[in-house]
């Protein structure tokens, strides 16, 4: 059976030939022919085969990435044995059905045989050292459907409220880098404070309670719903009542300042609160990063506002403009900052890569932050050895590929 099978595939190949060109072939062209057509077929069956194993070995093995390449190596060496096997049985068999006895004829099949399939073995080879495993190994998709433990509560994580409630996005981006945006951070905004303290309690944040807490601080220094859409928002009577809890009780100023920032508060309202005497600290800052732009941020600087001013939570705007929604061109602004890149008090590549992680963002941020400057430090490798493979292999097989940390 095999055997019809392959004398019926030596003729349909010299046939189509010959119907091709019009001329029947010489014995040394069948052999140059069936040589050439079995080595490319050899080496694109064994390469595919050496594709699916190096994929199952990086994705589906809990390998760390020298251990891994270790085995796919060896492999590579017993699939090159395999095939040189397989050819002298491929040669053998042109042989026989050509009917050639003379030496050279026979060491000229063989020698096209092998540099046939050794052609499409190299090329794979080379395809898989220099761009994979990254593109055999899917982006991740971070969710968090269906969660209910409180490490589930990040900034780049999706998850859903109750059925009777909206969909909740707790800041998060998509990977998308579109004219549109590349992130979309308005989706709590929508919600009553009842809906997003029942999402609190579903995913272990029961602790906090954004209804009480509101009401604590409106008491204090006055209500501006952090809720309310955008459009809604009176800008005036926000500025008014800025002043009088500055007045009444100066320590509120910041918290009421960043209520207006997490309600988008145009550039002219940020401008009037600095004229008022006001200053922006760093967190501020990171707010702004999710939604100004590069020309609102050079004003800023205009003004004397320091973009590196600390926000105490180990992060700083230039980390933060991932999030922004305008796209990358804030970043890439940000980038050219010495005192944001090569800053001591921040290690500035894991945020970055942590992030990049986290809202599935390309590993080229994080290429571009290293090319400029920014240091790796040891603390940067361990976390990528030990939480990243752990937390988020496919992320970290990506990153091990790339940017070979």
């Amino acid at each position: 059976m095999i055997q019809s099978i392959s004398n019926w595939q030596s003729s349909s190949v010299i046939n189509f030939v010959e119907k091709r060109t019009g001329k029947n072939l010489s014995c040394p062209h069948k052999i140059l022919l069936l040589s050439t057509v079995y080595g490319l077929m050899t080496g694109l069956i064994i390469s595919s085969i050496e594709m699916v194993i190096s994929f199952l070995i990086h994705n589906r093995l809990s390998l760390s990435y020298e251990p891994s390449i270790f085995l796919i190596l060896f492999y590579q060496g017993a699939i090159f044995g395999f095939l040189n096997f397989t050819v002298l049985i491929t040669s053998h068999d042109i042989k026989r059905r050509i009917k050639i006895s003379e030496t050279h004829n026979i060491f000229r099949l063989t020698l096209v045989s092998v540099l046939s399939t050794v052609l499409i073995f190299l090329i794979s080879f080379i395809y898989f050292v220099y761009f994979s495993p990254a593109r055999f190994i899917e982006a991740p998709t971070l969710s968090t459907q269906h969660c209910h433990a409180p490490h589930c509560f990040t900034v780049s994580r999706t998850t859903a409220a109750s059925a009777d409630s909206t969909p909740l996005e707790d800041m998060s981006y998509q990977p998308a880098e579109t004219s549109g945006g590349i992130g979309n951070a308005n989706k709590f905004k929508h919600l009553t404070k009842k809906e997003f303290d029942e999402y609190l309690e579903a995913t272990g944040f029961d602790e906090f309670n954004i209804e009480s807490t509101s009401k604590k601080i409106a008491s204090s220094m006055g209500e501006i719903s952090l809720f309310s859409e955008k459009s809604k928002v009176d800008w005036n009577q926000f500025l008014e009542e800025l002043e009088q809890s500055t007045i009444e009780s100066p320590r509120y100023a910041d918290i009421k300042i960043m209520s207006a920032l997490i309600n988008e508060a145009p550039f002219e309202i940020v401008l009037e609160i600095m004229n008022r005497g006001h200053q922006l600290n760093g967190s501020h800052l990171l707010t702004l990063a999710s939604y100004f732009n590069v020309d609102e941020f050079k004003k800023l600087e205009n003004y004397g506002v320091d973009l590196s001013l600390p926000s105490g939570d180990g992060s700083n705007v230039l980390v933060r403009s991932l999030l922004n929604k305008a796209g990358p061109e804030l970043f890439e602004y940000l980038l050219s900052k010495d005192e944001l890149v090569l800053n001591d008090d921040i290690d500035i590549v894991k945020e970055v890569l942590m992030l990049s992680g986290r809202l599935n963002r390309p590993v080229k941020y994080v290429k571009m932050l290293i090319e400029r400057g920014a240091p790796v430090t040891e603390d940067t490798k361990k976390w990528i050895e030990s939480d990243l493979r752990e937390n988020n292999f496919k992320y970290y097989a990506v990153v091990k590929s790339r940017l070979m940390l």
